[in-house]
């Protein structure tokens, strides 16, 4: 069995996507709400969720 192919290839237009700055989001700096730790815990609707930032930069939410 083969594996399966993406649908789209390199000359298809890249998907619409919605912008990162909303006038009406408020934006705030990982470091200010994490205390300068690589993790924090949020509460959303009574389940908790670990926000951490990695090594690369990148961040990881984990239920």
């Amino acid at each position: 069995m083969t594996p399966e192919k993406p649908s789209h290839t390199s000359s298809d237009t890249p998907p619409q996507t919605t912008p990162l700055k909303d006038a009406n989001c408020p934006e705030v700096q990982f470091s200010s709400i994490s205390n300068g730790h690589s993790e924090l815990i949020i509460e959303h609707c009574g389940q908790k969720y670990r926000l951490i930032a990695t090594r690369h930069g990148k961040l990881v939410l984990n239920k």
